[in-house]
């Protein structure tokens, strides 16, 4: 069952939760960036090597998964919001 929303204050609420979400991602993954490198400096064997590349690995996810959170927000819901304001005003 699919739920439609043809509200524009609850589209544009919702695309702002999307942006905090992004803001989120982002300075979470910073300063866990920041928090590796720290760690590398001092954690030098082979565990703190297999933890980095699995950190590595699970960036590579993030960053994407990012992107596309704010490619739907300003793209599609963008769109939504801006028709169904089009559509009420008439």
């Amino acid at each position: 069952m699919s739920t439609s929303i043809n509200n524009a204050e609850s589209v544009k609420q919702f695309r702002g939760e999307l942006t905090q979400l992004a803001e989120r991602l982002d300075d979470t993954l910073k300063q866990t960036e920041q928090s590796m490198e720290e760690l590398r400096e001092s954690w030098k064997d082979t565990q703190f090597q297999h933890f980095s590349t699995k950190f590595e690995d699970d960036k590579a996810m993030i960053r994407p998964l990012r992107d596309k959170i704010v490619e739907f927000e300003s793209v599609t819901l963008k769109r939504k919001e801006d028709k169904i304001r089009q559509y009420l005003s008439n």
